[in-house]
């Protein structure tokens, strides 16, 4: 994340593991721990409001931060004309569709990938997860399975940064968004 010294950050979705920049935080429900790894933590200025209806002002923040949120939203569209009015550069994570058939979290209602020029894709969500928490439990369990992850977590995360606009599309159709039988599309090593 490409966040100056005197960079105002906002935090978009802070829930149970803020990032050590972010001057102020803002999560939907700060009371429901149900989509969240642990318990919402409040320990700077925080208020609770919906990424798709943000309470500031336009650009009032140099660097907005949201990680693994959008994938939540009601209305991609509208979350992210939120990010590039409130913002004027962000960050933004995101699980891959491949993530989503591994893990497949039941509350997750978006898939995303990239194109070749980096614009996001993103498309409705319509399976459901075929592994159950088998990927979860591994990932909880088994150190090598871990390691796995986390070495290969370009695969499984998206980590897009934009600075004054937000490339992407929302995709109409019943095709996988990255086609996995094509090597080409596959760039791990």
């Amino acid at each position: 994340m490409n966040i100056k010294s005197n960079d105002l950050v906002l935090e978009i979705g802070s829930g149970h593991n803020p990032k050590p920049r972010s001057d102020v935080l803002c999560d939907k429900l700060p009371e429901d721990d149900t989509e969240r790894g642990g318990k919402i933590v409040l320990d700077r200025p925080f208020l609770a409001c919906d990424g798709q209806f943000l309470p500031f002002a336009d650009k009032s923040f140099d660097y907005i931060i949201c990680c693994q949120v959008l994938e939540h939203a009601e209305e991609p569209s509208i979350f992210i004309s939120e990010l590039m009015r409130v913002g004027k550069a962000g960050f933004i994570e995101v699980p891959t569709e491949i993530s989503e058939k591994l893990y497949g979290w039941e509350y997750h209602k978006w898939l995303f990938s990239q194109d070749n020029s980096g614009k996001l894709l993103i498309k409705k969500k319509t399976q459901r997860n075929q592994f159950g928490q088998l990927f979860h439990q591994l990932y909880l369990k088994d150190q090598n399975y871990r390691k796995f992850h986390d070495e290969y977590y370009n695969i499984l995360m998206i980590q897009y940064e934009w600075f004054e606009k937000i490339d992407y599309e929302i995709v109409n159709t019943d095709d996988d968004l990255i086609d996995l039988d094509n090597l080409a599309n596959i760039n791990i090593l």
